[in-house]
């Protein structure tokens, strides 16, 4: 079953991170103070933080609802390739791109250290299938954004892990507290990060386990706790009562909270404009860093040369790059994700699962 407002977040976040990057790039440079009051929710830190809450979430959903180790054992087996290959056709496109001299980004101090390097086919290979997903690689590769991906790959790896376990509630509970104790105690930087992928499993336990509901008693406490949590954000601003890291936890937890539990927020993270960012997510992130050092920043030079003020260049430089990322990320997800993706996976990851589930089933009958 395919929740489909979980998409249409998952697409948000995308969104986010590029207006992050774009700001970082293009705004910054010219107003160095200015300063996003809503940096908490609008930032590009806060957007991975959902994107591993979601990630929880949605991997483990299915198996809650049908106790499915078949469907488990074909998600295990694929999921380095869901993620690899896209990664592999975003950098070869990284790859045309500096070999025909299109990266623009040499008078921007944001983006100029990035892509100076020697290119080679043998250096896309070993980026594509090991240094992106299994390595935390430096900023200045072929992609400075995929900086999460290994984390994201690991983490997964516990999750079907810990699934595959199939523990009772009690089980389930005791694993939970365990996982929150140790990455406090074993990850000294940004600890409260990986904590985002067991808050989506337990959303997602929650959820699928029981007709999950908030009650109006219990959404005036929702509100309530929300609120203060901001409050006590802006607050540690001076105090520093906790760590950024801590306060984006909670904040994406109670969003998170918010959209599970309110079917409006549901309808409308299922919207069509949702759906359209869902369905190019994770096509927009991955090409994002490579069109804003070479078409964005080309549109930013003509724009200093042809308009009368940095605001209008900044902004026909924003909105040219979103109708372009839009176009490349739409084509990039519907030719690589939705029809090689899912060639390779179910005639090749998912029948090799099958025929493993299956001799292995059969195996473990005739023992007993």
């Amino acid at each position: 079953m395919r929740i489909t407002f979980l998409d249409g977040l998952r697409g948000w976040a995308a969104l986010v991170v590029l207006i992050t990057h774009f700001i970082a790039a293009f705004v910054l440079q010219f107003y160095p103070n200015y300063h996003n009051p809503l940096h908490l929710f609008f930032s590009g830190h806060s957007a991975v933080y959902l994107f591993f809450m979601l990630s929880g979430f949605s991997l483990s959903s299915h198996f809650f609802l049908y106790s499915d180790f078949r469907k488990l054992l074909k998600l295990f087996i694929f999921r380095y390739f869901r993620l690899s290959i896209p990664i592999l056709f975003s950098t070869l496109f990284t790859f045309l791109i500096i070999s025909c001299g299109l990266i623009f980004n040499e008078e921007n101090p944001a983006l100029a250290y990035f892509f100076k390097f020697d290119i080679s086919l043998k250096e896309v290979l070993s980026f594509s299938f090991i240094d992106s997903i299994l390595v935390k690689k430096d900023f200045y590769s072929y992609n400075p954004a995929l900086w999460s991906i290994p984390i994201e790959f690991y983490a997964s790896q516990v999750i079907f892990f810990f699934l595959s376990l199939n523990l009772k509630k009690r089980g389930r509970i005791c694993g939970y507290i365990v996982s929150f104790f140790f990455i406090l105690f074993y990850f000294k930087a940004w600890p409260w990060m990986y904590c985002n992928f067991i808050m989506g499993v337990i959303f997602s336990d929650i959820y699928c386990k029981t007709n999950f509901f908030l009650s109006n008693k219990a959404k005036k406490i929702y509100f309530f706790l929300s609120l203060c949590s901001i409050g006590f954000f802006f607050l540690s601003r001076k105090a520093m009562f906790f760590t950024h890291d801590f306060y984006r936890f909670v904040i994406v937890t109670f969003f998170f909270l918010g959209v599970i539990s309110f079917p409006a927020l549901q309808r409308i993270f299922s919207g069509k404009i949702s759906s359209f960012l869902g369905r190019i997510s994770f096509s927009l992130y991955i090409l994002h860093a490579v069109i804003l050092s070479s078409f964005s920043s080309l549109l930013f030079s003509y724009g200093k040369t042809n308009f009368s003020s940095i605001p209008m260049t900044i902004f026909f430089c924003f909105v040219m790059t979103l109708l372009f990322i839009f176009v490349i990320s739409f084509l990039f997800s519907f030719f690589i994700e939705e029809k090689l993706i899912s060639f390779v996976k179910y005639n090749i990851f998912y029948k090799l699962a099958d025929f493993l589930f299956n001799n292995f089933s059969k195996k473990n009958l005739h023992e007993k």
